[in-house]
């Protein structure tokens, strides 16, 4: 028998070596990237709670200065219903006015 050849338990060995070590750096492959990621995840978590705590106060400011406008707008419009009513008073006289109960 020729010292070169292997049997056939020897081949399907070898070949499967082979396999398992292209398959290993394959694998390995990623685990760089996959650990930088897992490295940089917590910071920007992190970073996310402090721009979300930074950001906090702003809503509020809208909140307050919408609630402002709406109290101004509303003294307003009660003016003008005022001014309205009165300018009819004039128009029409005293005596054709019903007055309404408040509310």
């Amino acid at each position: 028998m020729d010292q070169r050849a292997i049997s056939p338990v020897q081949f399907a060995k070898r070949a499967s070596e082979r396999t398992a070590a292209l398959v290993h750096e394959d694998l390995k492959m990623g685990l760089a990237s996959l650990a930088t990621i897992g490295s940089i995840a917590p910071l920007i978590g992190l970073l996310g709670t402090l721009v979300g705590i930074w950001d906090s106060p702003q809503p509020q400011y809208v909140y307050r200065h919408l609630s402002g406008k709406l109290d101004l707008f509303d003294g307003e419009m009660e003016n003008a219903a005022r001014e309205l009513v009165r300018q009819l008073a004039l128009y029409q006289g005293p005596s054709r006015l019903r007055t309404c109960p408040p509310g």
